[in-house]
């Protein structure tokens, strides 16, 4: 990670808030099943009966998303819609999002087994979706950063989307100014990860400030 250095020739994103310009990407693909769940799923389940096991293969990554009717609101709006917010307990119902791998496939009971038992329940409602590309990528041994020391405009480093069994070694992140890692998929390994230099300020010791998005940049040598 100290001889090969990824870094942007672009300015990132200049607002203060925001998804911040993206470095280096990996996105994957889903695939939406015909099959439909015959009974709800309940937290710990490791079994899925469907109408059809068409489409599913052991190995395959399946995801299951079932949002709520309230879309990233307050907990006041959350609570107003009767939505339950209590992820301690497994019954957090304003993101309901869980994955697992394949492990069998029952073509006479139509069952489908998964490797982790489930996280979240979910209706007969929810999309059966599986990761057709986008699994086994990886990325290692290097560091990914900013401009320079100096850089005030926004990045995401590394941005994983869709993946499925990813591994990320021995990497290095700095002068992002917003993300070193956004993480979205399942059996995702990061190891060896290095964040010494979030922003500048970190890099100069500048007192803490707040964002308009109500974030806070702290220095290293800051309290709290």
């Amino acid at each position: 990670m100290e001889r090969t250095f990824v870094q942007p020739s672009f300015a990132g994103e200049s607002a203060t808030c925001g998804s911040g310009g993206r470095l280096i990407g990996f996105t994957g693909k889903r695939t939406t099943l015909a099959a439909k769940l015959t009974s709800p799923v309940a937290v710990g389940d490791r079994v899925l009966r469907v109408d059809s096991t068409s489409g599913f293969a052991v190995g395959r990554r399946l995801v299951l998303f079932e949002p709520s009717p309230v879309s990233d609101g307050s907990p006041f709006d959350y609570a107003a819609a009767g939505v339950v917010q209590d992820p301690g307990t497994g019954r957090d119902e304003r993101h309901r999002w869980d994955a697992s791998q394949i492990v069998a496939v029952d073509s006479t009971a139509k069952t489908v087994t998964l490797k982790d038992a489930l996280s979240q329940s979910f209706s007969t409602a929810v999309p059966l979706v599986w990761l057709e590309k986008g699994n086994g990528n990886g990325l290692e041994s290097m560091t990914v950063q900013g401009r320079s020391a100096s850089e005030t405009t926004h990045y995401r480093l590394v941005d994983l989307n869709h993946q499925g069994g990813f591994r990320m070694a021995e990497v290095q992140g700095r002068w992002a100014n917003r993300n070193y890692v956004r993480a979205n998929g399942y059996d995702i390994s990061v190891v060896g990860f290095r964040g010494p230099l979030g922003d500048p300020g970190a890099l100069t010791g500048r007192a803490s400030t707040s964002s308009a998005c109500g974030a806070r940049r702290t220095s290293p040598s800051s309290t709290g």
